[in-house]
Formats: C-alpha cells, sequence, structure tokens
C-alpha cells in the first residue's frame, strides 16, 4: 500500500528506520545496537545550531548607516539581540562609536508564506528608508 493511499503516513523515524533523540550515552547505544541510530529514537524539538540567517545578519549590520530588512517570520531574528553585542563591540573598535545594528523584519505569518508577502515586503522597504534613511 503506498502512502497516499494510508490514512495517516508513516513518520520519518518508521518509513527511513532513523531516529531524532536518544537519551542514553552514545556507548549504550552502540552496545544496543551496534550502529549510531536506533530505530523509533523519541522525535522532540531540539535546537543546537543556530541558523545561518543570525552570522549573515552580523556581518550585514557590520555595514555602516545599513539597515537589515529580514523577509521572514518574527522569531527568525529572535537570537539577534544577543548577536548585537557583538555589532556594537566591532563598530567600537572600528571606528569608535557605541552603534547598534539596525534590523527589521517583516513578520510574516503562516498565511503570508502561503499567499505572498510581497505587500509586507514593499512596505517595510518604504517604511526603513522613511525612517531610517539608510
Amino acid at each position: 500500500m503506498g502512502y497516499f493511499d494510508q490514512k495517516e503516513p508513516p513518520r520519518r523515524e518508521h518509513r527511513l528506520q532513523a531516529c531524532i533523540a536518544d537519551g542514553g550515552t552514545f556507548s549504550e547505544v552502540a552496545n544496543r545496537r551496534m550502529r549510531c541510530c536506533l530505530p523509533d529514537g523519541e522525535r522532540t524539538f531540539a535546537q543546537g545550531n543556530i541558523c545561518l540567517l543570525l552570522p549573515a545578519l552580523g556581518i550585514m549590520n557590520t555595514i555602516p548607516d545599513s539597515v537589515v530588512l529580514m523577509h521572514s517570520a518574527i522569531g527568525c531574528g529572535s537570537s539577534a539581540h544577543a548577536g548585537n553585542a557583538g555589532v556594537r563591540a566591532g563598530n567600537n573598535a572600528r571606528w569608535g562609536v557605541l552603534k547598534d545594528g539596525t534590523w527589521l523584519s517583516t513578520a510574516l505569518t503562516e498565511s503570508d508564506v502561503i499567499c505572498g508577502g510581497e505587500g509586507k515586503l514593499s512596505a517595510a522597504i518604504i517604511e526603513a528608508d522613511k525612517r531610517f534613511q539608510p
């Protein structure tokens, strides 16, 4: 029976015999299965790495008198506040001025992603230009 014929398709872990997380140590995993992943591993949210947007945001915020506009959900820039300390330190080292980076978000919703968020992007560009004159 194909996946489309099933009322509920199999989870990725079942289909690929993979796992997302395991609560044991590596040696316990190796002893149980002699391989890195166990089928039916726990599937929970874990954030171990940063999104690559954040280093890019930090680099773009080093451009003097610039405004970075993220056309994304508001959560995409949530860690940028912590990265701003590096931007301030860099600005102080380069120009002797403690200046924050300026970043804005169009705060896309799920509906915007599906139906198009061009209107929000256009309005945000106009507002950023009017407010900050980069």
